[in-house]
């Protein structure tokens, strides 16, 4: 059994190093911004305006309540996880 309990323990600590160096890749990615800086794309009137509509219509649909007031939005405010 302790063979067995040291297999675990070996391929638990796989797993530790394998996420530490994957949190390195990507602080490694994020240290490359020093090239130059992103513009920003601009949105015309018409997308704006689009913009606004739907941010109205996400706000109803947000605190949208049924007949005993109930937020029928709410389950789905919270995002699952990942994993």
């Amino acid at each position: 059994l302790k063979a067995i309990d040291d297999g675990i323990d070996d391929y638990e600590e796989e797993e530790e190093e394998e996420v530490k160096v994957r949190k390195r890749r990507r602080r490694r990615k994020g240290d490359d911004d020093d090239d130059e800086p992103v513009k920003r794309k601009r949105y015309s009137a018409s997308e704006s305006k689009l913009r606004k509509q739907m941010r109205t219509v996400m706000n109803i649909v947000v605190k949208y309540t049924d007949s005993d007031s109930r937020v029928l939005s709410e389950p789905f405010m919270k995002l699952p996880s990942r994993h």
